[in-house]
């Protein structure tokens, strides 16, 4: 399998691509713990504001359960998402690790339910739900692309760990002379020059 070196149009490397994705996670996490927190503390409340719309107020319905499972979701992907940025920015690939397999069991997830969708609108053909089915489908395209540039990432990381020869910084400009660091110039011997003028006294 090939793998990126650049994502975005070529825009930024993998490495900071995987920087960005892990940042806006956390974000999205803590977004999303504060909205099914207050959900489920004010369920009644939010619901009853819905009574003129029933669809919309019998999915506002669940049981406190269900936004805990949420809730907990979220603070797993705060952690993990966290762990991402510090294996991002200190090249620790085992701290992206932990990213990599919760976003691909969430991915999963997306999968399933997209095809659930799909299912329900042949089936029934329910058109109000094609919509969000379209939008279903790509938001999981969108989310796999962020996951390969992550996974790009990662394998970059292992690349260079078993390869010694191979490093994470750029090399340096070949016109450029670096000496190694051992390299120190011996001091020039010094000289003693006879005066003129007191050799002739």
């Amino acid at each position: 399998m090939a793998y990126l070196t650049h994502c975005c149009c070529g825009c930024m490397t993998v490495r900071t691509g995987t920087k960005v994705l892990a940042i806006l996670s956390v974000i999205d996490a803590l977004i999303g713990i504060i909205i099914y927190s207050t959900l489920a503390v004010y369920q009644k409340e939010v619901a009853e504001v819905f009574d003129d719309l029933p669809a919309i107020k019998s999915s506002l319905e669940f049981n406190v359960g269900e936004f805990i499972a949420y809730i907990v979701l979220g603070v797993i992907g705060v952690i993990v998402s966290s762990l991402c940025i510090r294996g991002a920015y200190t090249d620790q690939r085992y701290y992206i690790l932990p990213y990599l397999v919760f976003d691909f069991m969430v991915l999963v997830v997306q999968a399933i339910l997209v095809i659930w969708l799909i299912v329900v609108v042949i089936a029934n053909g329910a058109l109000q739900i094609l919509l969000v089915a379209c939008f279903r489908v790509l938001w999981l395209c969108l989310w796999c692309y962020f996951y390969v540039v992550v996974l790009s990432f990662y394998k970059q990381l292992a690349n260079a760990a078993n390869n010694a020869g191979i490093g994470m910084v750029p090399a340096v400009y070949p016109g450029t002379y670096v000496p190694p660091r051992s390299y120190s110039p011996a001091a020039p011997d010094l000289q003693c020059y006879t005066d003129s003028k007191m050799a002739l006294v």
